[in-house]
């Protein structure tokens, strides 16, 4: 039967390879614990889904194969004499377990982990509805709940759940040495707009606020700033919620007695964003960033990419106050009041990189961190392989979330 079945044969392996690789890269709470080992530094587990997406691609691409290759046989079976079907019915071992034992036995304890982190049932101690359908919502932090910065949680509530057992996940936006677990969500969907009806329900009567299920934490890459003295943190669009918690961190971390275990020493922190108006809140978090950053650690830079098409007059006029009324009040600036840098347009990420190269150059490495839109997540990594090109200087080290 020749060609078919080698067809057949080799593209039944590979799928039953990509089938149980699979499984591995939806393991959620043991990639979570792998992140924090030695093994993080050479396994990208930031990329799970991203790699989970390839493999079903390819999955599909053997299963096609695989479909051919029989459509083959029968051709063959249907013109063979019965003599010659005589090795159709010869029994043979199934070897797809060969490949799914390990798999699943990984998969099996991932969710025996998951069973143990239950959902613990958290009272909201304030609520607020913020500009641009944004809702704060604040917990008491249980004494069994630790967190590192940049990490997420999935919460529920029988309350505003749309179907059974609905959850979501959303980026902790308070700091680990902080008493209590803050939130800032986005009333986007069905799910958060009755969230967000059923806090205004609760205002106005003066009831308990939902009773909330929340589970985690569950980590991203973005909490491995600690790992270099410099670092850049780059935020686009939703993605710029870890970094309430980073940032935070941060500036406590350095300004208590233990500065002197932070091997961070200096921190690039880049906001790109549409316009100032989205994200009021975010505003408010850097404002109290500043306050707490007494060794000017932090540098920060507003990227408003509204007027990125041409730098027309508006853009011109914008220009000129700001930079007049920064320098008549101490450096902050007319729409924010922060001392961060504002810039019109997108950012040059080789421009900045190449900056930093040389502001830095004696460093061996500088770690980079993104979370926003694939896109922009592709635009850095782009701009950090073209950065190592670069002889006697730093090299970039990217890590990306992508929201």
């Amino acid at each position: 039967m020749g060609a078919g079945i080698a067809i057949t044969r080799g593209a039944a392996g590979a799928l039953s390879f990509c089938m149980a690789v699979v499984l591995l890269t939806v393991c959620r709470n043991v990639i979570t614990l792998l992140r924090e080992t030695p093994i993080g530094e050479f396994i990208p587990f930031d990329s799970a889904i991203a790699f989970h997406k390839i493999v079903a691609l390819f999955a599909a691409f053997w299963a096609t194969l695989h479909t051919i290759g029989h459509c083959v046989n029968f051709y063959h079976v249907a013109t063979q004499s019965q003599e010659g079907l005589h090795c159709l019915f010869q029994e043979a071992s199934p070897k797809f377990w060969y490949y799914a034992i390990g798999p699943v036995i990984i998969f099996i304890i991932d969710r025996i982990m998951g069973m143990r982190q239950e959902y613990k049932k958290l009272k909201i101690l304030n609520a607020e509805l913020l500009p641009s359908d944004i809702i704060y919502l604040q917990f008491k932090r249980p004494l069994s709940f630790s967190f590192r910065s940049g990490q997420w949680v999935r919460i529920s509530s029988p309350a505003f759940s749309c179907a059974f057992n609905e959850c979501h996940a959303f980026s902790l936006a308070s700091a680990p040495q902080s008493p209590t677990l803050e939130l800032y969500i986005k009333a986007v969907g069905p799910w958060t707009w009755k969230m967000r009806s059923e806090i205004i329900r609760a205002q106005a009567s003066g009831s308990p606020y939902p009773l909330v299920h929340m589970n985690g934490p569950y980590g991203d890459g973005n909490q491995e700033w600690t790992n270099y003295e410099v670092a850049i943190l780059i935020g686009g669009g939703i993605g710029v919620t870890p970094y309430a918690s980073t940032l935070t961190d941060l500036v406590l971390e350095t300004t208590s007695g233990r500065h002197h275990k932070v091997k961070c020493k200096k921190v690039y922190f880049l906001w790109i964003c549409p316009t100032h108006k989205n994200y009021e809140w975010f505003v408010d978090v850097l404002k109290d960033v500043e306050e707490l950053d007494q060794n000017n650690l932090l540098e920060t830079h507003i990227f408003v990419t509204q007027f990125f098409h041409k730098f027309d007059l508006r853009t011109t006029m914008l220009y000129i106050c700001e930079k007049h009324f920064r320098g008549d009040h101490q450096g902050k600036s007319m729409f924010t009041g922060l001392r961060a840098h504002n810039h019109f347009g997108r950012p040059n990420f080789d421009a900045f990189f190449s900056h930093i190269q040389s502001v830095h150059s004696d460093m061996p490495e500088i770690g980079v961190f993104s979370c926003g839109p694939s896109q922009l997540n592709d635009q850095i990594s782009s701009a950090c392989a073209r950065g190592n090109r670069a002889r006697d200087a730093p090299s970039f080290i990217h890590k990306f979330e992508t929201f």
